[in-house]
């Protein structure tokens, strides 16, 4: 398995996150590189859009909380 590079959309989510908290508040947003796709309240419905919507693409899901209790990791390869 080839290692994913995430820091790209890490360090844009990190950058944007103080934006995103204020404009959506407490909520689950996706990102693919730099670019932000979503924000949902819910982890599911986060995951379920970027499974729907972005394809192959690499994506990262965070909450714009600083400190949640947990963050579930899912790493999802294409077949």
């Amino acid at each position: 398995m080839a290692e994913l590079d995430m820091s790209e959309a890490i360090s844009a989510f990190h950058a944007q996150r103080p934006r995103l908290l204020q404009d959506h508040g407490p909520s689950w947003v996706v990102f693919v590189g730099a670019e932000f796709k979503g924000s949902f309240k819910e982890f599911d419905d986060a995951a379920t859009f970027a499974l729907d919507k972005l394809g192959a693409a690499d994506f990262l899901i965070r909450h714009t909380e600083e400190h949640i209790p947990h963050i579930p990791l899912v790493v999802v390869e294409a077949a």
